[in-house]
């Protein structure tokens, strides 16, 4: 969102059509903005209230003049693109744990199509019983998950609440 609306805006103001394309990109980042409060909601359990000053009834130039020197709406920018960073990066990670986990739950059933074993830093697994034992780690690693895609989750949460409070 915030790559296309920052590309439109500032590659259009300098024609007279480019300043709605300013007003309706700030209009999205508010909107995308609060869709991020409302996921945070999901994770911290209250509501994050954006303040924003008041744009509307206002003729275009000053509604535009005021929507730019609105402190939020540069913090809702700088939010979208922090968040874009290390949302995909902690999204990255969770996903890249959770497979982890989910390959070595399912281990007895696809170990044999490596050709010399799956290894595991100390040990390969070549057998069956081997793939079983090793399966039974899934269950704390799982628990480890959790916890760490739940960290992420609240660090990104308390990110949120610092940019869009």
């Amino acid at each position: 969102m915030w790559v296309a609306g920052l590309t439109l805006s500032l590659s259009l103001a300098v024609f007279i059509v480019g300043l709605p394309v300013i007003l309706a990109s700030a209009i999205a980042f508010r909107w995308t903005a609060e869709l991020d409060r409302l996921n945070a909601v999901l994770v911290r359990g209250r509501r994050i209230r954006g303040t924003y000053r008041d744009h509307r009834g206002e003729r275009f130039f000053v509604r535009l003049r005021t929507t730019l020197g609105d402190p939020q709406t540069w913090r809702d920018l700088l939010w979208l693109v922090l968040h874009s960073v290390i949302g995909f990066t902690f999204g990255v990670v969770a996903v890249s744990l959770i497979a982890s986990v989910l390959g070595i739950l399912i281990l007895p059933a696809w170990y044999w199509a490596i050709p010399d074993g799956v290894q595991f830093g100390l040990w390969t697994v070549d057998g069956l019983w081997e793939a079983f034992a090793t399966a039974a780690l899934a269950i704390p690693l799982c628990l480890a998950t959790a916890g760490r895609v739940r960290a992420m989750a609240l660090g990104e949460a308390g990110l949120a609440s610092a940019f869009l409070g």
